[in-house]
């Protein structure tokens, strides 16, 4: 590599696959984490899909691995009617991540009361810290700019079932 190619970011150009949860409570709005390692970033549960996993499966272990909830706490509602993608920009995009994601979305119903949430301690790095009510307009407004299309596409069609 030339020495003016140091500063290139390398380019990865799959998508990963993964799976997001939207979570609302009758009455209370939808739940938005607040990112561990990123004060004031808010964002869904979401994560990748592993190998031999379904997305309904790897939907119910990430809500598991992040906020210590079993798939028995949820009614799961509806799903979003194909695959929402967003790329990392260029200076996020790593290796093992690709450059961006590619996910299935959800909407969970919480039949439990939040006090449940368990934020650490769930046999996992903790990825949240936080966690508050708030609409699906304010949360797609309140997610890191490259995520926003995403947001603002599930949270058009999962406002009929929340009202």
């Amino acid at each position: 590599m030339k020495k003016s190619d140091t500063s290139t970011p390398l380019y990865f150009p799959y998508f990963r696959t993964g799976v997001g949860a939207v979570i609302f409570g009758k009455g209370r709005g939808i739940l938005s984490f607040e990112r561990a390692d990123k004060a004031g970033s808010w964002q869904s549960v979401q994560g990748g899909i592993d190998v031999c996993e379904t997305p309904v499966e790897a939907l119910f272990r990430e809500i598991r691995e992040e906020t210590g909830l079993s798939k028995e706490k949820f009614e799961l509602i509806t799903e979003f009617p194909h695959w929402l993608a967003y790329e990392f920009p260029v200076e996020k995009r790593e290796k093992r991540k690709g450059s961006g994601q590619v996910q299935r979305w959800f909407l969970l119903k919480l039949k439990v009361s939040e006090s449940e949430i368990k934020l650490s301690g769930n046999g996992h790095k903790t990825e949240f810290r936080a966690w508050k009510w708030t609409t699906l307009e304010r949360h797609a407004r309140e997610v890191v700019g490259f995520k926003r299309g995403v947001y603002k596409a599930f949270a058009e069609y999962f406002l009929k079932y929340v009202r």
